[in-house]
């Protein structure tokens, strides 16, 4: 029972990371699918990780949608393309850091099994 709490006080704070960033900080990405489609990437993935009583995933998931939010804000580089329209990467720096927390977070539920 006490995995199961666990995971789902993680999703509720990747919702309410989600909730944050993208309504009273969308200033400071300007993005309205992307911030979607990560929260996605990461909730379905922390549901699929209860269902199978891993708590470890979940916890991982939600702290890289922060911890990568966090990182873009201070790594971002805005530049402009050839047209003269505005690029960020900060989708890039968020996506990838949300994905890479995933990953390791599967891989540490992997070696703690393994133990």
């Amino acid at each position: 029972m006490e995995r199961n709490i666990r995971g789902i006080i993680s999703i509720l704070i990747l919702i309410f990371s989600f909730l944050i960033f993208n309504y009273p900080l969308f200033s400071l990405h300007g993005m309205k699918q992307f911030p979607l489609m990560i929260f996605i990437l990461a909730f379905s993935i922390s549901l699929v990780s209860i269902f199978f009583k891993n708590d470890i995933v979940p916890v991982f998931a939600s702290s890289g949608y922060v911890v990568g939010f966090e990182i873009a804000l201070f790594l971002q580089s805005e530049n402009f393309d050839p047209g003269g329209g505005k690029t960020s990467n900060f989708w890039i720096i968020w996506g990838s850091i949300t994905v890479i927390f995933i990953i390791v977070g599967i891989i540490v539920s992997k070696i703690k099994e393994r133990i």
